[in-house]
Order: C-alpha cells, then structure tokens, then sequence
C-alpha cells in the first residue's frame, strides 16, 4: 500500500478517509479522488488506491518536489 506524504502534522486522519488531490504545486487540479485511508499507524499513513492495478494498460509516474 502506497504512504500519503507532505501531510501537516496538525491534520487528523482517520481510516476511511478519502483522499483527493490538493492542487498545490500545479501539477494536478484540486480535488481528484486518489484513494482511501486503511490504516494510520506509528505516523504512517497507508492508502489504497481507488484504481484497480489489474486494468491498467499504461502509467505515468510525476515526480513533482513540494515547494
């Protein structure tokens, strides 16, 4: 399961939680759905993806550093 990243350490998350883009940094609009929280444990944050891996034909990775 990927790790959410560049979370404020004051956000609160909780198991079940959508994520969705921010649209910080300008590579992609506010508020895409990505995924959903299965487990917040030790500061780690694990999310599943609402793609399905198994139907993907073609990806592309962004490596975008946070300003």
């Amino acid at each position: 399961m990927p790790t959410l990243s560049y979370l404020a350490a004051d956000n609160k998350v909780s198991v079940g939680d959508r994520i969705v883009t921010s649209g910080d940094g300008g590579v992609f609009p506010r508020g895409i759905a990505v995924g959903k929280v299965v487990s917040v444990e030790g500061g780690v944050v694990r999310v599943q993806p609402f793609v399905d891996n198994t139907k993907l034909d073609y990806i592309t990775v962004v490596d975008s550093p946070i300003k």
